[in-house]
């Protein structure tokens, strides 16, 4: 004896809820992936200024000593109060 079992698909309605969903989430997505990208460029653009100064700074250094080695001052892992321009505060 065979048993057959008749699958019949949700109601159209169904799938218009899902695909909506789905809409919004892949909407989503892109404003996440548009955000990031805002974010990576304006990181590059300040970058991209800090290595501006960070010549301006050399060149000034090698005119007042020109036998200073510029890089004997290492890295300093800047934080919060320390190491920043004065009056400017991140949130």
């Amino acid at each position: 004896m065979h048993i057959y079992v008749v699958c019949r698909p949700p109601p159209l309605f169904a799938y218009a809820a899902s695909s909506d969903w789905l809409l919004n989430e892949r909407a989503m997505l892109w404003g996440e992936v548009a955000r990031r990208e805002r974010d990576i460029r304006a990181l590059l653009a300040e970058r991209s200024e800090m290595r501006r100064r960070i010549q301006a700074q050399d060149t000034t250094m090698a005119m007042f000593a020109p036998r200073l080695d510029l890089g004997a001052g290492g890295i300093v892992q800047a934080i919060r109060g320390k190491y920043e321009r004065h009056g400017i505060h991140d949130s």
